[in-house]
């Protein structure tokens, strides 16, 4: 560790240790996880907490049936399976956040978006045209958000500039503005005085709203492929404006009509 990662540890961009697929240290089958195997992670978590105390640990698991027994020996849950291109985008949560949530209550949840892993060559080919599409990348992004994960990191294994210019920009677009309200995710509180007018449209948008300090921010999301025109109410009349998209409403109002274009991300803020 001090020759290797270590040497890195007080570098500003380093968050935690990340400890790939610990469940698995002797295979990765889905059997239940050795003494021996407990008793390396044990020894690991003494050495990092004697060597980098400051630092926390992520541990990315894959193999479930390990999950629960493997994590306190880590300090973050780093959720990473991933169901496109095989499914819905919004299967991330069912098959993946909200079971690491349930197995692991007690530690942080990340979310790590495999979306465009090419990483595994000739034995996984990428689909023609991609999936996930640059569209669905962003809404799955913004979908974990909603359903309240702690920390979120795109997995862009093998994406560049030339090859995938259209996913090369949606991953930079998508930090760009997730950064932008970091301050709402990170210490903001979860509240609802806006809500959407029953429609018939309206099971298709997600959102979370988040107070930090006197500021409102709005995360929403169209989860479907179609075009979705929706009303918003809110408790008191508001002047919102979206974020990146250089609109804001006329006027002070309680209500005010939006439209979706395909897996569109809005962010309001009032």
């Amino acid at each position: 560790l001090e020759m290797g990662q270590g040497r890195l540890a007080d570098h500003p961009g380093v968050v935690a240790f990340w400890a790939d697929d610990p469940e698995n240290v002797e295979n990765s089958m889905g059997t239940p996880i050795s003494s021996t195997a407990i008793a390396k992670m044990r020894n690991a978590r003494l050495a990092l907490r004697k060597g980098f105390p400051r630092i926390p640990t992520v541990f990315a698991i894959s193999n479930l049936p390990r999950l629960k027994p493997a994590m306190p020996y880590g300090d973050i849950l780093l959720s990473y399976r991933y169901a496109v291109p095989q499914y819905h985008p919004m299967k991330i949560n069912g098959f993946t956040i909200d079971v690491c949530r349930a197995m692991v209550p007690d530690k942080p949840l990340w979310f790590l978006s495999q979306s465009v892993d090419l990483g595994y060559g000739a034995r996984v080919k990428p689909p023609r045209p991609m999936r996930p599409t640059p569209d669905e990348v962003q809404a799955m992004a913004f979908y974990s958000l909603v359903c309240g994960i702690d920390g979120y990191a795109l997995y862009a294994n093998f994406i560049n500039a030339d090859d995938y210019p259209e996913h090369w920009a949606t991953a930079l677009d998508v930090a760009r503005r997730v950064r932008h309200i970091a301050g709402p995710l990170t210490v903001g509180q979860d509240l609802r005085t806006a809500r959407l007018r029953p429609g018939p449209y309206t099971g298709s948008i997600f959102f979370r709203e988040l107070r930090h300090v006197d500021r409102h921010t709005l995360i929403a999301i169209n989860m479907s492929a179609g075009t979705l025109p929706v009303t918003w109410r809110f408790e008191k009349p508001v002047q919102a404006t979206v974020l990146f998209e250089n609109r804001r409403m006329a006027r002070p109002s309680d209500t005010v009509r939006d439209v979706f274009s395909p897996w569109s991300v809005h962010l309001y803020q009032w």
